[in-house]
């Protein structure tokens, strides 16, 4: 029910700016996810980060100078080491629906929803790989905050995304188990087309 309404709310402040938009553009976005996970009820050693990439692009619908609606879509490589021969990796199809304030012309501040599509699961053990897929959910939900600096047709931003969602089945939890995602990641972005 909460993933309905999230979504709801997300198409319907979407329309709203689409249809009051002063401006829209489109571009390309790359960077880095520096990724851990937070634990709870579990007994593995606290995990350490895992870098890893995100590639993708995005659209963004002003409403005027200041508010507008950023929507993005990339592939985002997560997870987290938890000793030197234990590497799990997830990636996902991530999609943030962002509120965008523009104080003035050159600095941007983010803040709003994300959802991330799961589309492998890997874990490495002194070398050899097994897919965990299967022990995880396909859905993760979160929330993303970011600022950002604009250069010409770049802009640069550092982002944190909180994981709100268990990555356990509940048919593999005895104990109230639970794994969410966390990430700080770099970012830059370049315009490709924009209406003025």
């Amino acid at each position: 029910m909460i993933k309905k309404v999230i979504v709801f709310a997300n198409i319907l402040c979407l329309s709203v700016i689409i249809s009051n938009a002063q401006e829209l553009s489109v571009g390309v976005r790359a960077g880095l996810n520096f990724s851990n996970q937070t634990l709870t009820n579990l007994p593995q050693p606290y995990p350490s980060v895992r870098t890893g990439f995100l590639l993708g692009g995005y659209a963004k619908w002003m409403a005027t100078q200041k508010i507008g609606i950023q929507s993005e879509l990339f592939y985002s490589s997560l997870g987290a080491i938890y000793n030197p021969s234990i590497t799990e990796a997830y990636n996902y199809l991530s999609l943030p629906i962002v509120f965008r304030y523009n104080p003035n012309d050159n600095f941007h501040l983010l803040l709003g929803p994300q959802i991330n599509a799961l589309l492998t699961a890997k874990e490495t053990v002194s070398g050899a790989t097994l897919d965990i897929k299967y022990q995880s959910k396909t859905i993760d939900l979160g929330g993303v905050a970011g600022i950002g600096f604009n250069i010409g047709a770049f802009d640069i931003g550092a982002r944190y995304y909180l994981g709100l969602s268990n990555k356990i089945k509940p048919q593999n939890q005895t104990n109230g188990e639970s794994i969410k995602n966390t990430s700080f990641q770099i970012v830059v972005g370049y315009s490709l087309w924009k209406n003025k």
